[in-house]
């Protein structure tokens, strides 16, 4: 199975966060990251929202 993977900034976590849990209908995993831009804009991104592996 593969797992999906959103990128946010702070300013869109809580969006990356509902997206995810309605689309995988279950809880993400969040990590912290640097240097990829975020799914939502242009900024670099402070998360990472995934499946659990």
């Amino acid at each position: 199975m593969d797992s999906r993977k959103i990128y946010a900034c702070k300013d869109h976590v809580e969006d990356a966060m509902d997206d995810f849990i309605n689309y995988e209908e279950t809880f993400p995993i969040i990590e912290e990251v640097k240097g990829v831009k975020c799914n939502y804009c242009e900024n670099d991104s402070c998360y990472i929202i995934k499946s659990k592996e």
